[in-house]
């Protein structure tokens, strides 16, 4: 049975639209850890409206707050536990350094779906991350040992939630095609006899009632 793939890149960021946001949020929020902003919330519910028919196994996350929030909301009151999986981070030239992903313990407190067992590729909190030079393509070879790993250990069809530049990289290791995608859309990837895997949709934004300013870059 050929696999598929469920690839969404994480719904509006407060820094989008509001550039005094750090005055609004905890202290120990990073500048490139924004969480969602309402527009944000707002499609994360016509997300969760999407995923309420979908089938999947396992679901990985980078661990940004927008990456988590996302995932959360579109779960709903499904039970899914949520991977997160450092090796989908932002391109690290984007990120601080090291980058601000938020203590584990926090994290668990604010998204309690995170899988507590789950041994990720990249693990931020005990290890750390290769060089990685500027450039959106940079985080090309991470992606694609993070997403070998992943399917090489896991089975059945999966979901990943991540960000601008590694889901562009994400789609060229798979499909062999570089895409950038807008905020809150789905890419539906199903994998082919010689473990490639084709798009069927790349950007999908069928579900979203505001399709105007998604940022696909």
């Amino acid at each position: 049975m050929p696999r598929t793939i469920y690839i969404i890149r994480h719904a509006e960021r407060m820094d989008n639209v509001d550039p005094s946001w750090r005055k609004k949020v905890a202290k120990d929020f990073q500048s490139d850890n924004s969480p969602l902003s309402q527009q944000g919330h707002r499609q994360c519910i016509e997300l969760s409206e999407w995923f309420k028919d979908i089938e999947i196994e396992h679901i990985f996350a980078s661990p940004f707050d927008r990456t988590l929030d996302t995932a959360t909301r579109m779960i709903g009151d499904r039970k899914f536990q949520i991977k997160a999986e450092a090796g989908f981070l932002e391109a690290l030239y984007l990120c601080c350094s090291p980058p601000g992903i938020r203590p584990w313990k926090i994290l668990k407190e604010t998204y309690p779906l995170i899988d507590e067992n789950y041994d990720p590729v990249i693990n931020p909190w005990k290890g750390g991350f290769k060089p990685e030079g500027p450039g959106d393509d940079e985080c090309t070879d991470r992606i694609k040992d993070t997403i070998e790993a992943i399917l090489s250990k896991y089975e059945g069809d999966i979901a990943i939630i991540s960000h601008g530049s590694p889901i562009a990289a994400l789609l060229e290791v798979l499909t062999g095609k570089w895409s950038y995608v807008g905020q809150a859309t789905v890419s539906k990837l199903i994998e082919k006899e010689d473990g490639k895997f084709k798009a069927l949709s790349i950007a999908d934004h069928a579900h979203l009632s505001d399709k105007k300013n998604l940022r696909a870059w």
